[in-house]
């Protein structure tokens, strides 16, 4: 069989070229976000919540993992970057609930300034384009997560899709008319995304693989 090569880690390093500062922020982002020097914040959410419900959803076919914790994700510099795109180029769709596995030490860096497509293939390759990797299997998220343990983090993301295209190695931007490359697997869809703003990093996800 051949070796599975990560598709989800590449793009996690470095954070994106343009940070907005503090007040800009202030100025279009609700007054509950913490505005401090630290411009994320997280909430762990409770059993009975109905977002852990909805999530959880999401990993009913996932036999073999294990949801532990569930921490939401704030920051309103990322999240109203992620709204003004959706609002001036996907025409306000719904975004798609998307995983991206990776290590557990990149996960900080995704929070605070977002995916970056920048960085595609310095690990393990680009098998589906030269770009941010997703994926709407759980299961499928959690091999690009940490080796040798059974304790996996994950996260799941609001991605913008819209016009999808067949991905290959070689596709550095979609074709003119479309902004997502898929592939489908034995082990469920892949999404590449290659422009910023496109993705927003919702929550963080700690699972145990069983």
């Amino acid at each position: 069989m051949e070796e599975q090569k990560n598709v989800f880690e590449p793009s996690e390093i470095t954070p994106c070229p343009a940070i907005m500062n503090i007040q800009r922020i202030r100025n279009f982002c609700p007054d509950e976000f913490n505005y401090g020097e630290q411009i994320v914040s997280y909430e762990e959410l409770d059993i009975y919540d109905c977002n852990y419900d909805k999530i959880e959803e999401l990993f009913e076919d996932s036999v073999r993992l294990e949801i532990d914790r569930i921490i939401k994700v704030y920051n309103p510099y990322l999240k109203k970057s992620f709204e003004l795109k959706r609002h001036l180029h996907y025409g306000n769709i719904q975004p798609t609930r998307l995983f991206h596995g990776t290590k557990e030490n990149y996960v900080q860096s995704i929070c605070e300034f977002n995916f970056n497509w920048r960085y595609f293939g310095r690990e393990r390759g680009h098998r589906y384009g030269k770009g941010v990797y997703f994926t709407s299997s759980p299961s499928f998220a959690s091999f690009f997560c940490d080796k040798g343990t059974t304790k996996k983090v994950m996260i799941l993301a609001d991605v913008l899709v819209k016009n999808k295209c067949r991905g290959n190695e070689n596709l550095v931007v979609p074709p003119l008319g479309y902004d997502t490359a898929i592939a489908e697997t034995d082990d469920g869809s892949v999404y590449v995304k290659f422009e910023d703003n496109e993705f927003y990093p919702a929550y963080i996800i700690h699972c145990i693989r069983i």
